[in-house]
């Protein structure tokens, strides 16, 4: 039973995880260039020349790591 609470505990801890939520619910599609939202949106990247990302608040720097990570997955590098 202490194995459920614990795993209970940090499936409720991971689910408010700023960093987590954005990784889960932003999603890059490498073969067709485009940009999965949590909102059933999709973002073509061949749109745009250059993503700023910008981000403001208490967890705005985890938020944007996970955005720039997921970006990044798509060729290895990231212009900061």
């Amino acid at each position: 039973m202490t194995v459920d609470a614990t795993g209970i505990l940090q499936e409720a801890i991971d689910a408010v995880d700023p960093y987590t939520a954005v990784r889960n619910h932003l999603v890059l599609s490498p073969e067709t260039n485009k940009l999965q939202t949590g909102l059933c949106k999709e973002i073509h990247l061949d749109d745009f020349d250059d993503i700023i990302v910008v981000a403001f608040g208490k967890e705005s720097s985890a938020m944007a790591t996970a955005t720039i990570e997921q970006l990044a997955s798509k060729n290895g590098d990231t212009k900061e």
